[in-house]
């Protein structure tokens, strides 16, 4: 706090160096590297010892990858600013139905269309935030109304119906290798996406106020920060994300269909939290979000491949959450130490059990 030149106490203004101090992104990216690593060795043990090839696979992996990737970070934002965004299903399903109905097969059509329904996207989380910081409502609520909202409006404008196809350039980007070179469309797509993502969340000032919002909204706001406008800011960017990844999932299945943004909402939610981010707000880093999205696209093309009930998919994710939010969080070791400490006797009793039986 800082009085000015009339003697009123005001918030302090403080730089984007001053907001990094106590950021200290090593942990969350050692769990991101971790995670990585792991769907690494799953990926070639597949290859490896399964019977399945491996261009066919790493289109499939980094596909899936790509479209979970882009709709977590708006995500992963938005959880590190401490809230979560449960309309990213029906803004994806909004999205791909927009995409194939407007476009429908014509690139100069999609031109525009492509700008407009990222800028709906952008409206859409904007009302989110706004419905937060002005109405005061709990963000999964404010959420999850406007992810019904958009499911009764796409109903009624498409009368149950998906109609039109994607257009050949994104459809070629999904499916094609890049020229001359043994490498998917989709792996250029994920480099871009994490040099992004990397550089606006841990290297600006943004991301660092995001990052303090969601670690004390009170302390942030005595900083000097506008925490209203970094929740609104960082749910328009999550409207963005998931349009534009319900796009990029219209590209890769060539075609629309109702609710096909539905099965992402979890996947989304997991590689955040198996990336390190806390699920309380505060920490998380984009590495550790792709990370998570590259490990939950593995293990979907292992369950895939052993011919997994959808349904047992759907526990696998959620017990992945769980085990994600008990194991990986920040305050796991200090209460298991804390468990450890009260499970050995104390020095005194230690003492005192010696002398007796002196």
């Amino acid at each position: 706090m800082t009085v000015d030149a009339e003697g009123m106490l005001r918030p302090r203004q403080i730089s984007a160096t001053e907001l990094s101090t106590g950021f200290h992104p090593s942990r969350e990216t050692a769990i991101g590297l971790g995670v990585l690593s792991l769907a690494g060795l799953v990926f070639v043990l597949q290859v490896t010892v399964g019977s399945v090839q491996y261009s066919g696979l790493a289109s499939s992996v980094s596909a899936y990858a790509l479209i979970v990737a882009i709709a977590a970070f708006g995500q992963g934002l938005v959880m590190l600013s401490g809230g979560f965004d449960l309309s990213i299903p029906w803004v994806m399903s909004m999205s791909a139905l927009a995409i194939t109905r407007f476009a429908d097969g014509s690139d100069s059509r999609a031109l525009w269309v492509a700008p407009a329904i990222l800028a709906a996207g952008a409206f859409i989380g904007v009302v989110n935030g706004l419905g937060i910081v002005m109405l005061r409502l709990p963000a999964i609520v404010m959420t999850l109304a406007m992810n019904v909202v958009l499911q009764g409006l796409v109903l009624l404008y498409t009368e149950g119906s998906a109609r039109g196809v994607s257009p050949p350039s994104l459809r070629k980007v999904m499916d094609e290798d890049l020229p001359g070179t043994p490498i998917p469309g989709p792996v250029v797509l994920l480099a871009v996406l994490l040099l992004a993502g990397t550089l606006l969340q841990s290297k600006t000032g943004f991301g660092r106020r995001v990052a303090s919002v969601g670690a004390s909204a009170r302390t942030a706001f005595l900083s000097g920060v506008n925490n209203a406008r970094v929740v609104v800011s960082v749910y328009a960017i999550s409207g963005v994300s998931a349009a534009l990844a319900g796009v990029i999932l219209a590209g890769y299945s060539g075609q629309s269909t109702l609710a096909m943004g539905d099965p992402y909402l979890l996947p989304t939610i997991a590689a955040v939290v198996l990336g390190g981010a806390a699920v309380a707000g505060g920490r998380g880093v984009f590495l550790g979000t792709l990370a998570g999205a590259l490990f939950i696209a593995v293990v979907q093309s292992v369950l895939a491949t052993m011919s997994v009930d959808a349904a047992w998919r759907t526990v696998i994710f959620g017990t992945v959450i769980l085990f994600s939010a008990v194991v990986l969080q920040p305050g796991t070791i200090t209460w298991a130490r804390r468990l450890g400490g009260m499970a050995r006797p104390s020095s005194a009793a230690v003492v005192g059990r010696s002398q007796d039986a002196s």
